[in-house]
């Protein structure tokens, strides 16, 4: 089994691609990639199945989700800001 810092490593390239498929400004990317791997390492830490980690599936969906959150929670504020 890997380790969590292991995991996160090779997490991040997964999260860095989500991210930069979902927002045009790089910098906003990696915030989100990095917010988005905070997240998965929480669901990781509180869920009952703790195999979580090795399936990378999963993860990948979970990465995936969030950054899409994130993105769209950012467009909607920056619409509301310039209506």
């Amino acid at each position: 089994m890997q380790s969590e810092a292991e995991w996160m490593e090779n997490m991040l390239p997964i999260a860095k691609e989500f991210a930069h498929y979902y927002s045009t400004d790089p910098a906003k990317a990696d915030d989100m990639s990095a917010d988005a791997l905070v997240h998965l390492l929480a669901v990781h830490r509180t869920s009952p199945d703790r195999n979580l980690i090795e399936k990378e599936g999963y993860c990948r969906k979970v990465l995936q989700n969030k950054i899409r959150t994130s993105a769209e929670s950012r467009s909607v504020a920056w619409f509301g800001w310039s209506g």
